[in-house]
């Protein structure tokens, strides 16, 4: 069951909308919450995705060439990266929503695809990364990046192209990887990513990895060239070699589009946009007064609730929910919702 919780508050709702609410707000609280969408259905004879899936290639534990690693999982082939690949990697790289969370150059060129290449090989031969080109293990088709940095804090990295986005590729990927590295004796393998890249912290959890914190402005990068300034918050997940197997559920169950409606409002995930109303309400006189702490919010700590609110969903343990008129969308209150323990 879930738990509710809230301060005392002011909101823009008149008596029947306020009586929806509670309406709304006790049926989550019984449990009656919303199906989770329906699964994507499997081809015949595909096998489902766990993580003890997958075999692994060529592994010596403490070579340190990397060179002619292969990792097969049930999809998909982790290959090193060949010169052909190239003229994928640059259309895949030039559309321009792959560039939101990652630092790339724009526009990307293919002469940036070829120095890519040119360093995932290095770092092979030198045994600092183990790159890979991730293709489809039926069709050959390249649908993205994966990697381990060997570093003093091996990581996972990753991309999928948007064509192929949504098939659970990276989990895969990243399942695959860390196999691979905790047979190298690898004792912790970290998965970092922006706040806000609700599809990459979805899957760290799909993959086993667990949530463990947030490093504010841990993200800085580009800045220089034509890679554009990129600076954020960073979620950190990370899986240890005897962490128990299979995914990590998520804290609360996922919201059907549009949000929790009984047509007169609605219950929605709490967004950045919500920032400035949520600011304006949570700095008037009588919900300071009625507050739990009797202080007017920071503007900065404001924002950055809204925009790790998708990712609190995720993780827990308290979830943010946006209360809005269902036919005007305006922004009315908020409340926050508790998992008990």
């Amino acid at each position: 069951m879930w738990a509710a919780t809230a301060a005392r508050r002011r909101t823009c709702l008149p008596s029947p909308a306020r009586s929806s609410l509670a309406r709304t707000t006790a049926a989550m609280v019984r449990g009656d919450r919303p199906r989770s969408p329906a699964r994507r259905a499997r081809a015949p004879g595909q096998r489902g995705l766990s993580p003890v899936s997958g075999t692994l290639a060529h592994v010596i534990p403490g070579d340190p060439s990397l060179a002619d690693v292969v990792l097969t999982g049930p999809r998909l082939t982790l290959r090193p990266w060949q010169q052909s690949d190239g003229d994928r990697v640059c259309a895949i790289l030039q559309d321009g929503r792959m560039h939101e969370f990652l630092a790339l150059p724009h526009p990307y060129l293919p002469e940036d695809a070829e120095q890519a290449l040119a360093r995932f090989a290095v770092s092979r031969a030198d045994g600092t990364a183990l790159e890979c080109a991730v293709a489809e293990t039926d069709t050959g088709r390249l649908v993205g990046s994966a990697t381990v940095r060997l570093s003093d804090d091996p990581e996972i990295g990753y991309w999928i192209a948007t064509d192929a986005q949504g098939s659970g590729y990276a989990a895969e990927a990243s399942i695959v990887l860390a196999r691979w590295g905790f047979a190298r004796s690898l004792r912790r393998i970290r998965l970092c990513c922006d706040v806000r890249n609700l599809a990459s912290a979805g899957t760290a959890l799909r993959a086993g990895f667990r949530f463990e914190g947030i490093s504010r402005n841990g993200i800085t990068s580009g800045g220089t060239g034509r890679v554009p300034e990129h600076r954020g918050d960073l979620a950190r997940f990370a899986r240890l070699p005897d962490d128990p197997p299979g995914r990590v559920e998520p804290a609360f169950p996922p919201l059907p589009d549009g949000g929790l409606t009984d047509g007169v409002v609605t219950l929605r995930l709490t967004q950045p946009v919500d920032a400035e109303p949520f600011f304006e309400q949570e700095s008037d006189p009588v919900t300071v007064a009625n507050g739990f702490t009797g202080r007017e919010p920071a503007r900065p700590a404001v924002e950055a609730a809204t925009r790790r609110a998708g990712l609190d969903w995720l993780v827990g343990p308290t979830g943010a929910l946006s209360i809005v008129d269902t036919r005007t969308g305006r922004f009315a209150g908020a409340l926050r919702l508790r998992r008990p323990g």
